[in-house]
C-alpha cells in the first residue's frame, strides 16, 4: 500500500505531476526500552522510544517521532512524499500505559518541510510512527517502511537574484542624524541645521537632502523586500527667498516612527506593531552634492471613481512595556492587576466625530496567572462592558501565565472613550497583566486643524478608484499621499465650499495626511556620522560584528587570523550595520541582512563562513531594567511566557537562504555563529588574549590533556543521564578510540548528607581537579542552572573562579539547562564565568541558555560528537561548522535553537593533527616480541610519529607522553536515590605506567616495568600517546595487546620510594605559609619504578591532610615519570579552598614490588596574606624607548591590579599606566610595559626617572616599590 501524504498533496497541488526525481530510503525503527524524558529539574516521565527517536512535541506531548533530513537534488522542487512497505507491530502493555491520554494519528502521515543549507535543498521529514489498524481495531506502531520523496526540476526563472548597492550613500559627504518618536510631518529649522554642525552660511536650499527608511521593524524572513541602504526622502523646503536658506526657513518631511499600523488583509482592521528594539526612528541629513528629492504632485488615476468615502478609520493604542514576566522573549507587559488592584483605567482616547451607529473594534492582549481556577477579564468602554475573556488555571510549571489576544466590537456613544480593564481573580495570589488595548473607530473625514492622518480600509479592492471627501477644509490646506513614506506626493484636490475632493487608486491601502502649516512635530538632533561603506565589503571567511567598546580587541583577533593566513577576517562595527541596514536604529535583523548581502554576493565562492558577535546581550533591549547593559543583541522568541518554548538564539543571524528566519527563526544554518559574551573592557581583553593564545598554538599549551575527554553524568531520573553518557562515549569510541575518557558518574561516588542537602564531595573534587589538569572536552550530561551543575552542587561558581588551567583549556559542551544564560544583565551565569575566567576555564563552549529536555540534548550531543570526532575526515572541523552540523541535523525546536557557541567560530579544538603508531612491543630482557604484558616484567615499546597519510615524520624531534592502561575494569553505581538504580559500567583508568620519552627523527623507544598490582586476568590494555616538538603535535593509541598474568622474578628491591615534598615551588620551607590554594609538588624516586596501577588495596599514591584518610586524594594519574626514565618522576596537584590554620600533608607511595615510602610536610594556610612586594626589576635599563617591569611578591600565582607611575627626577608625574590586571607565575609577576612616552604621547626626555609600581591584591591589600630607570635618546 502506498500512502501519499494528504498534507503534501494539498501543499503541492499547484505543481506539475511530472516527476523526474526521487529520493528513496528504507528505514527500520528499532523499538526498545522506554525513554526517560527530563526537563530542567522536573521529575522524569517515560515514553515509548526507538533508536534515534526524537520528541519534537514536548512539553505538550510525549509522543516520539521519526525526524530525519534528506538531501534533495539541486534545482528541484518538492512534489510529494509517498510511504510504502509499512510493517506494523502491536503496542506493548507498557506502551499503552505510557501513551494513555495522548492523541495518536489515525494514519501514518509523513510531513515534509523543505529547507535550504547554503542554497542546497533538504527535506526535513517528521512522522509519528503510530497508526490505527481497522482489521485488528488496535493502534499499532511502525517498525519498517519505505519513503519516496518525489521532486521535479525547478523553473530557472524561479531563482531569486538580488542586487545590492555597490556603495553606501554614507561613503562620502557630511551626514548628520536626527531622531523622531512618532509618525507625522516634521519641521527641520534653520537653527536645527546650524546646531547639527552644518554650515548654513550661503546654504543653497536645493541641496538639502534627507535620507532614511523610517522606524518600522525590519521583516524577519531573509530576502524579504526591503530598502537597500538608505532611501532619499522627498521633502518640502520652505524659504522666504528663492535660492536662499535663511533664519525662519525650514524643511518639512514625513517621518515614520517605530509604532507601525498595518491592515489585516482578512478582517480589514488596523493592527499595530510596536518596534521591539527601538523607540525612536532615525533620519540622516546631508547637503548635496546634487539637488535633493522634493515632494511633487502625484498623478491622479484615470477614469471615474467607483467608490466614495467621506470617512476614515482612526486608531489608538495603549501599550506599555513595564515587565518581562520570565526574563525571556521579546514581549513585555504593562500594568499589573491582582486581588487588591482589579481595575486599570486607560487614559482617555479622543476621536473626531465617530460615525453614528458604526461599529468600532477593541483589540486587546492580556495575560493571567492562577493556580486556583479560571480567571477572567472584562473590557469596559465608558462604563459599559463590551468584551470579556477567560483564562484557565495553570496546570504545568512551564506556563508562567496564560495569554489571550482577541477582538470585540461595540458602538461608541461619544468622541471620548474611556477604556477600563477589569480583572476577576479567584484567589488572593492570582495575577493579571495588560499587554495592549487598541481601538479602531470609524470617524468622519473632517479636518480639525494641525495634522490629520487618515486611511480607509473599506476602499481597498481590485480595480477600485475611490473619491475621497475631506470636510472642514481651510485655505492653504495641503494633503500628502504618504503611502510610500520615502516618495511622498502632493494630492491636488478639488475644493467645493469647505470640502476637498480627490481621487486615489485604492487597490491597496492608501495612507494620507493633511496639514494646515501648523502643528508640525519637532525632531531631536543627533550626532555627525563618520563616512562608512559596508556595502563595499568584499569576501571574508570571518565577520566580526563588534560593539564599539570592543573594537580594539576585535581588531587584534582579525589581525591574528589574517596574519596566520588560514582565515580571512574583518571587523564590522555594530553602529555602522545599523546605519546602513536599519536606518540608524537598533534592529537585530540589520545584522542578519548585512550577512545576507555578503552571503548572496559570495555564496558561490564559499563566503562568508563564520560570524562572531563581540559583546554580550540582554533580554532587555531598550534599557528598561536598572543596571542593564546590552552590546550586541540576540534574537528573542515571540513566546515570552513559556519556560521551555521561550528561547534566545544567535542562529537567526546565520539563517541566510531566502525565507529563513521568519516563523520563530526557522531554517537551516548557512554559516557558523559564535559569541564572545563580554560586558567590559577587562573581559574583552581576557577573552581576546585567550583566543590569541590558543590560535598561536604555543608549546606551553601542548600536553597529553589533549587526549582527555571528561564526561560527568548526573544521577536520578532512572539513570537517564548515565545512559546518555554511555551512548555518547560509545559513539566517540567508535569514531576514534584515541581519546582517554574519564567517566565521572555521580552515583558511583558516595553521597553525603548535609544541612543544605545531598553533596558529592568526591565528584566535585574529580571535576575541579580534572579541569585544572586539562581536558580537550568536558561534556556534562545532567541537571544544571545559572549557578552550577546538579542539585548536589558538584560544580559551583567558587570552583569555576578558582581554575588556573590557562595552558590547558579545552571546550565545554553542556547538555543541561540554562548553565550559560548570557542575556541576564544583572547576573553573570556560571557558564559565562567558565569562559570569562582570566586564568583558565574554557577556550570555547557549546552550551545551553534556557530550560531544555534531556532527550533533545542527548540527540544534539550525539550529532556534536559525530562531526567533531570523525577521524575518517582527516581534517579537524572548525567550531562554527561543528555547531552548524549539530543544529541542522536536529530540526528547529527551541531546544535546538538555544544551544550557543561561546568562542571564535573559525577556530578548531586543539586536537593533535598527526598520529603516533606502535611498531613493536618487546620483552626488555629477552628482546622477544611480547603480545602480553605480564606483572613483574620489563617491557620496551617502540613507535613512530606519522602524518595523516601514514608517512613517517622524519623531521619530528620532541617529547612523547605515554600512558599505559590496564584492561578495563567494572564499576557499579550505588543506587543512592529512589530514581537511581544500581548499574555496572566499564572504565579504563588504572595506569600501569605514565612517563615521557624522547622522539628523534620521528621514532621513539621507552622501557617500563609492569607492576605486581595489575589485574591478573587477561584482557586488552591500552597505550595512549601524545607527542610534541613545540610546534606540531600528534596522538595515537595501541590496544592490540593483552595484559595480565605474571612472571616469576626475584625481588632484590626491599625499600620504598624516596619522596621530597614542596608547596608552590622548591623554595618552600617546612612549616611555611601559603594561601588556601597551594600547589603540591612531589619528587619521587625508586630503582624499580613507581606503582600507579591502583589495583592493590592501599597501594595507591595518596595524599592526606591532617591524617584524614577519608578525604585522601589518589594521585596515581598525577604522577609522570621523568624523561626517558621509569625510576623517577614528579607529581603536581592543585589544592583548592583549604581552611585557615596549621596543617600537615602526608604523601604515601609504593614501588612496583609494593614497597612503600611516606613523607610529610607542615604548612600554615592564611587566606588573607598581607601583600609584600620584593624588588622591582626594569629591563632594559638604560633604555631608549620601551621598558618592561617585573616584581616579586609573597602570593603564589596571585592576581593583582597594578598601576605604574613614572616621575621625572624633579618629582613631576609624567606618565600613569593602568591599573592593569596581572597574573603572576609563581612568586614573580609582570610584564608591565612603559613605551617611554609621557601622558601627552611625546617621548620622555633623556634622564633619570623614578618608576613606582602600586600593587593591589584580591583581598584589597596594597604595596609598592620603586625602581630607577635611565632613559637615553
Amino acid at each position: 500500500m502506498k500512502i501519499k501524504s494528504p498534507f503534501l498533496a494539498f501543499c503541492f497541488a499547484a505543481f506539475s505531476l511530472s516527476v523526474t526525481g526521487q529520493v528513496s530510503v528504507l528505514k527500520s525503527l528499532e523499538w526498545g526500552r522506554p525513554a526517560t524524558l527530563v526537563r530542567g529539574t522536573d521529575s522524569s516521565v517515560s515514553a515509548p522510544s526507538f533508536k534515534g527517536a526524537q520528541f519534537p512535541f514536548l512539553p505538550e506531548s510525549n509522543v516520539p517521532a521519526f525526524v530525519e533530513r534528506f538531501r534533495l537534488p539541486e534545482g528541484h522542487r518538492l512534489e510529494g512524499v509517498e510511504l510504502s512497505g509499512e510493517k506494523l507491530v502491536p503496542l506493548t502493555d507498557a506502551d499503552r500505559i505510557l501513551l494513555a491520554g495522548e492523541e495518536l494519528p489515525k494514519q501514518l502521515t509523513p510531513k515534509v518541510e523543505v529547507m535550504f543549507e547554503n542554497g542546497r535543498p533538504w527535506a526535513m521529514v517528521t512522522m509519528v510512527p503510530f497508526t490505527f489498524e481497522p482489521a485488528s481495531g488496535q493502534t499499532m506502531k511502525l517498525s519498517e517502511f519505505r519513503l519516496d520523496i518525489l521532486t521535479a526540476p525547478e523553473a530557472a526563472s524561479a531563482k531569486n537574484e538580488r542586487s545590492y548597492a555597490l556603495n553606501s550613500v554614507l561613503a562620502s559627504g557630511d551626514w548628520y542624524k536626527i531622531y523622531i518618536n512618532e509618525t507625522g510631518i516634521y519641521r527641520l529649522t534653520y537653527n536645527d541645521l546650524k546646531n547639527l554642525g552644518i554650515n548654513v552660511n550661503g546654504l543653497n536650499p536645493d541641496m538639502i537632502r534627507i535620507f532614511g527608511n523610517g522606524g518600522r521593524m525590519l521583516p524577519e524572513g531573509a530576502g524579504s523586500n526591503r530598502i537597500d541602504d538608505l532611501a532619499e526622502n522627498a521633502i518640502k523646503v520652505v524659504t522666504a527667498s528663492p535660492g536662499v536658506f535663511a533664519q525662519g526657513d525650514y524643511v518639512l518631511f514625513y517621518g515614520q516612527g517605530t509604532l507601525a499600523w498595518n491592515m489585516n488583509p482578512f478582517s480589514a482592521r488596523m493592527e499595530h506593531l510596536k518596534h521591539p528594539y527601538a523607540d525612536e526612528a532615525c533620519y540622516f541629513v546631508t547637503i548635496g552634492p546634487v539637488a535633493g528629492k522634493r515632494i511633487i504632485a502625484g498623478a491622479e488615476p484615470e477614469g471615474e471613481p467607483n467608490f466614495y468615502s467621506s470617512e476614515f478609520m482612526d486608531y489608538r493604542v495603549h501599550e506599555n512595556d513595564n515587565v518581562s514576566l520570565i526574563k525571556s522573549g521579546r514581549k513585555w507587559f504593562g500594568e499589573k492587576l491582582d486581588f487588591y488592584t482589579r481595575t486599570f483605567t486607560i487614559p482617555s482616547f479622543q476621536f473626531t466625530e465617530p460615525v453614528a451607529n458604526e461599529t468600532a473594534l477593541v483589540r486587546y492582549g492580556l495575560a493571567g496567572r492562577s493556580l486556583a481556577g479560571q480567571i477572567s477579564f472584562n473590557i469596559l468602554v465608558n462604563g459599559e462592558q463590551v468584551a470579556s475573556s477567560s483564562l484557565s488555571k495553570i496546570v504545568s510549571d512551564w506556563d508562567y501565565v496564560r495569554e489571550v489576544t482577541t477582538t470585540a466590537s461595540f458602538v461608541p456613544g461619544s468622541s471620548k472613550l474611556d477604556v477600563q480593564v477589569r480583572f476577576n481573580p479567584v484567589s488572593s495570589t492570582d495575577l493579571g497583566y495588560i499587554d495592549f488595548v487598541s481601538l479602531n473607530v470609524r470617524c468622519r473625514l473632517k479636518f480639525q486643524g494641525g495634522q490629520l492622518a487618515f486611511r480607509d480600509p473599506k476602499t481597498v479592492s481590485a480595480g477600485r478608484i475611490t473619491s475621497f471627501t475631506l470636510d472642514s477644509a481651510v485655505e492653504g490646506l495641503e494633503i500628502w499621499d504618504v503611502t510610500d513614506p520615502a516618495d511622498v506626493k502632493f494630492i491636488q484636490p478639488l475644493r467645493v465650499g469647505n470640502q476637498y475632493t480627490f481621487k486615489r487608486s485604492t487597490e491597496r491601502l492608501v495612507e494620507m495626511i493633511a496639514h494646515d502649516n501648523s502643528g508640525f512635530r519637532q525632531v531631536k538632533l543627533g550626532e555627525k556620522v563618520k563616512n562608512q561603506n559596508l556595502h563595499s565589503t568584499g569576501n571574508y571567511d570571518l565577520i566580526i560584528v563588534a560593539h564599539p567598546d570592543f573594537n580594539a580587541d576585535a581588531a587584534r583577533l582579525a589581525a591574528a587570523h589574517n596574519n596566520k593566513g588560514e582565515i580571512s577576517a574583518i571587523v564590522v562595527p555594530l553602529p555602522e550595520i545599523y546605519n546602513e541596514f536599519s536606518s540608524g536604529i537598533q534592529d537585530i535583523t540589520a545584522i542578519r541582512d548585512f550577512m545576507k548581502m555578503l552571503y548572496d554576493r559570495g555564496r558561490e565562492a564559499g563566503f562568508p563562513k563564520y560570524l562572531m558577535l563581540f559583546g554580550n546581550a540582554s533580554y532587555d533591549v531598550k534599557n528598561r531594567v536598572a543596571g542593564n547593559s546590552i552590546f550586541v543583541p540576540t534574537y528573542q522568541s515571540e513566546n515570552s511566557v513559556h519556560q521551555v518554548n521561550s528561547f534566545l538564539t544567535d542562529d537567526y543571524f546565520g539563517l541566510l537562504d531566502d525565507g529563513e528566519g521568519a516563523l520563530n527563526a526557522a531554517g537551516l544554518l548557512d554559516i557558523g555563529v559564535g559569541r564572545l559574551p563580554v560586558r567590559n573592557a577587562e573581559q574583552s581583553k581576557v577573552v581576546t588574549d585567550k583566543i590569541l593564545h590558543y590560535l598561536g598554538n604555543p608549546a606551553s599549551t601542548h600536553g597529553d590533556w589533549r587526549n582527555v575527554i571528561v564526561v560527568p553524568a548526573d544521577d536520578e531520573n532512572w539513570n537517564t543521564h548515565l545512559n546518555q553518557a554511555e551512548k555518547l562515549i560509545n559513539s566517540i569510541d567508535t569514531l576514534d578510540p584515541v581519546y582517554n575518557i574519564d567517566k565521572i558518574y555521580f552515583d558511583a561516588y558516595k553521597k553525603q548528607s548535609t544541612p543544605g542537602g545531598g553533596r558529592y564531595p568526591d565528584v566535585n573534587r574529580e571535576i575541579v581537579g580534572r579541569v585544572e589538569k586539562g581536558a580537550l572536552l568536558v561534556n556534562y550530561v545532567g541537571h544544571g542552572g545559572e549557578v552550577g551543575w546538579a542539585d548536589e552542587r558538584v560544580l559551583e561558581i567558587s570552583d569555576i573562579n578558582a581554575w588556573t588551567n590557562y595552558e590547558r583549556m579545552g571546550m565545554f559542551f553542556t547538555a543541561t539547562c540554562e548553565f550559560s544564560r548570557f542575556d541576564n544583565p544583572l547576573h553573570t551565569s556560571a557558564g559565562e564565568l567558565v569562559f570569562l575566567n582570566p586564568e583558565g576555564g574554557a577556550m570555547s563552549m557549546i552550551t545551553t541558555t534556557r530550560l531544555a529536555f534531556a532527550s533533545s540534548n542527548s540527540n544534539l550531543n550525539l550529532s556534536f560528537a559525530d562531526t567533531l570526532f570523525d577521524a575518517s575526515s582527516h581534517e579537524i572541523p572548525r567550531l562554527g561548522d561543528v555547531l552548524k552540523y549539530t543544529k541542522n541535523t536536529n530540526g528547529n525546536s527551541p531546544n535546538t535553537r538555544h544551544l550557543t557557541l561561546f568562542g571564535d567560530p573559525s577556530m578548531r579544538l586543539p586536537i593533535p593533527q598527526h598520529r603516533v603508531y606502535t611498531t613493536s612491543i618487546t620483552d626488555a630482557v629477552t628482546g622477544k616480541p611480547a603480545d602480553t604484558l605480564f606483572a613483574n616484567s620489563l617491557v620496551t615499546v617502540s613507535g613512530e610519529v606519522r602524518r595523516v597519510d601514514g608517512t613517517l615524520m622524519d623531521g619530528f624531534t620532541g617529547v612523547l607522553y605515554v600512558k599505559v592502561f590496564d584492561k578495563p575494569s567494572k564499576v557499579k553505581t550505588l543506587g543512592q536515590h529512589p530514581e537511581s538504580f544500581v548499574v555496572e559500567f566499564k572504565v579504563q583508568k588504572n595506569i600501569v605506567y605514565q612517563g615521557k620519552a624522547t622522539v628523534k627523527d620521528g621514532r621513539f623507544t621507552f622501557t617500563f616495568p609492569v607492576p605486581r598490582d595489575i589485574d591478573y586476568s587477561i584482557g586488552n590494555g591500552k597505550i595512549s600517546y601524545y607527542a610534541t616538538n613545540g610546534f606540531e603535535d600528534a596522538h595515537g593509541y595501541s590496544a592490540d595487546f593483552k595484559i595480565g598474568g605474571s612472571v616469576a622474578q626475584q625481588q632484590t628491591d626491599l625499600t620504598g620510594p624516596e619522596i621530597r615534598l614542596f608547596l608552590n615551588d622548591t623554595n618552600f620551607i617546612n612549616g611555611g605559609i601559603t594561601s588556601e590554594n597551594p600547589k603540591l609538588i612531589a619528587y619521587l624516586f625508586d630503582e624499580s619504578g613507581i606503582n600507579t596501577v591502583g589495583n592493590g588495596i592501599g597501594h595507591d599514591i595518596v595524599a592526606t591532610i591532617d591524617g584524614d584518610s577519608y578525604d585522601g586524594i589518589v594521585l596515581n594519574d598525577y604522577y609522570v615519570s621523568d624523561l626517558d626514565s621509569y625510576q623517577s618522576g614528579v607529581i603536581n596537584y592543585q589544592y583548592f579552598n583549604l581552611p585557615d590554620g596549621d596543617h600537615t600533608l602526608t604523601l604515601k607511595a609504593w614501588d612496583v614490588f609494593n614497597n612503600s615510602g611516606q613523607t610529610s610536610i607542615n604548612f600554615t594556610v592564611k587566606r588573607k596574606i598581607i601583600l609584600a612586594v620584593d624588588e622591582v626589576v626594569a629591563y632594559p635599563n638604560p633604555s631608549g624607548a620601551d621598558v618592561w617591569f617585573r616584581f616579586g611578591h609573597n602570593q603564589f600565582d596571585g592576581k593583582f591590579d597594578v598601576e605604574l607611575n613614572v616621575y621625572s627626577s624633579s618629582g613631576m608625574l609624567v606618565r600613569t599606566i593602568g591599573p592593569e590586571r596581572v597574573i603572576s607565575e609563581g612568586y614573580t609577576a609582570g610584564n608591565i610595559h612603559w613605551d617611554g612616552r609621557n601622558n601627552d604621547g611625546s617621548p620622555a626626555r633623556a634622564g633619570l626617572y623614578l618608576c613606582r609600581l602600586m600593587i593591589r591584591d584580591r583581598n584589597g591589600y596594597t604595596s609598592g616599590n620603586t625602581v630607577k630607570v635611565v632613559m637615553v635618546r
